[in-house]
């Protein structure tokens, strides 16, 4: 078994680098398969590898070779990692109450750490405006003519998907359910949207049967502010114990004009009511893209968000292919690497402030630590063990059952 050791800055360009990586497989992982798909474990320091394309790409400089479940990742023939094909925790195989569907097959995520339960349709806050977010996919989709969510109610599909979560979490599972749907058109904003809610928690919350357990999860609605900031304390009631308001871009200006169709004043007045209600830190977040703007006044936004409560997360930007931002290409590793490191520097600054200082939060959820999602989480974990505050490898990233290997 290959020894723990601290995660380097090398290891977390290697993981900023995969989406871009060529994948061959030899020979098929004989893991059995989960709905998030197959993902990578690197020996030694455990940073988890996602979003693996699964094809050859012989142009690639970086080369991931998959021979069953061990997999060498090399860069212009030099091998620089290994690590093994992850196995599914035991629950993807449990039956649900039909006694022949797998909890795996309906399990509603792309990545075991965090699973979504559906509000309703598929559109976004600007709907069918034609003005959403440059950069992102719904700007063409709007014009294709959206489906309309339905006028009451989740989709039936619902009642499965959190059945099998509930299940997950009765055996292990822990992360962050996201409350998603789609941000709805104005008519679906107030009563149709807290009451469709509750429905989902009051259905959860039966399924699950376990207040202990429902305390441990982070549940999160991820939607636009609400007409009645209010409505917070009635979530909040019903069990939900975060907020998630993205604005995408944080430099005002840059605002205005990637995304024409949202106010950014009432986008954050949202997230500060959030983290008065729901505590500061988990209790409020706000993912953005990170390369979609210049480094200064992001970094400045970034502090400003921070130091009001406001858990921000940087995802690296990639322009949707037929989005009027599509040409655009992400700025160098270099970029990235700097940009991480200031953000990080700005959370060690702020991170007490929060209702669990950051360096010490174990709680399952967006701010756990030692999580491995995106490239900033492996860099935030890098300064937190070279402080002394984590150990080498990581803690399990599904839940309380640990993860067995082939």
């Amino acid at each position: 078994m290959t020894e723990k050791r601290n995660i380097t800055e090398e290891d977390v360009l290697l993981k900023i680098r995969i989406p871009d990586a060529g994948v061959e497989v030899k020979k098929p992982p004989t893991t059995a398969a989960v709905p998030w798909g197959p993902r990578l474990i690197l020996d030694g320091t455990d940073i988890v590898l996602r979003r693996l394309t699964m094809l050859p790409n012989p142009q690639a400089p970086l080369q991931i070779v998959i021979d069953g479940n061990d997999a060498t990742i090399s860069d212009m023939g030099k091998v620089v990692a290994t690590g093994k094909m992850e196995e599914p925790p035991t629950w993807c195989d449990m039956l649900m109450s039909d006694g022949t569907t797998r909890v795996g097959d309906v399990f509603p995520s792309n990545m075991p750490t965090e699973c979504y339960l559906l509000l309703g349709g598929g559109g976004c806050f600007a709907y069918d405006t034609g003005r959403t977010c440059r950069y992102c996919g719904f700007y063409v989709e709007a014009a294709r003519g959206m489906p309309s969510p339905p006028p009451t109610g989740a989709r039936p599909s619902q009642e499965r998907a959190i059945e099998a979560v509930a299940l997950a979490a009765k055996n292990g599972w822990r992360g962050c359910i996201q409350i998603v749907g789609g941000l709805l058109p104005p008519k679906l904003r107030g009563e149709w949207f807290t009451d469709t809610v509750e429905m989902i928690m009051t259905q959860f919350r039966e399924f699950l049967g376990d207040d202990d357990i429902l305390a441990e999860l982070q549940i999160a609605v991820d939607n636009a502010p609400p007409n009645d900031l209010g409505e917070f304390h009635k979530w909040k009631g019903f069990g939900i114990s975060s907020i998630e308001i993205d604005t995408e871009v944080l430099d005002p200006d840059w605002f205005k004009a990637i995304c024409p169709a949202k106010s950014k004043r009432l986008w954050d007045e949202g997230q500060e009511a959030a983290a008065e209600v729901f505590g500061r830190g988990r209790g409020s977040s706000n993912l953005f893209v990170l390369g979609l703007e210049p480094m200064a006044g992001m970094l400045e936004g970034v502090e400003e968000r921070v130091s009001k409560g406001v858990y921000v997360m940087p995802s690296p930007f990639t322009a949707h292919p037929y989005a009027p931002m599509a040409g655009m290409g992400a700025p160098s590793l270099e970029w990235f690497r700097e940009a991480y490191e200031k953000i990080i520097d700005i959370y060690l600054k702020y991170g007490d402030t929060f209702d669990i200082p950051l360096t010490d939060d174990d709680r399952w959820g967006y701010t756990r630590r030692g999580r491995s999602l995106y490239a900033w989480d492996d860099d935030m974990t890098r300064r937190l063990q070279e402080m002394g505050k984590l150990p080498p490898g990581l803690p399990s990233q599904y839940g309380i059952e640990p993860v067995s290997w082939v």
